[in-house]
């Protein structure tokens, strides 16, 4: 699976030095975006997914579908499992 980093069709520029940062990290080419479609980056460099370093979130999509991840939703959902896991305990004993 061929893989790139790009940034959003306007960023920041505290996003380009994020997207320079995850490329690095996770050795991956970055693909700077000039406001181009995802689905045009894809064709250009015949990638299989973008993972797109957006103002608060990262993307992972291809032309059909794509897959988010947010540090907010991650909080709530790890809170979330031990309201749960407390519940379960309590309703056990």
């Amino acid at each position: 699976m061929k893989l790139a980093v790009t940034t959003s069709k306007k960023p920041k520029r505290s996003q380009h030095l994020k997207a320079e940062q995850v490329a690095k990290e996770l050795e991956l080419p970055l693909i700077i975006r000039e406001q181009r479609s995802v689905e045009t980056l894809i064709n250009h460099y015949q990638i299989d997914y973008l993972l797109v370093v957006e103002k608060d979130k990262l993307l992972l999509t291809n032309i059909s579908d794509s897959f988010f991840w947010h540090p907010g939703t991650a909080v709530k959902k790890t809170m979330g499992n031990k309201f749960r896991k407390r519940q379960y305990t309590s309703n056990c004993s």
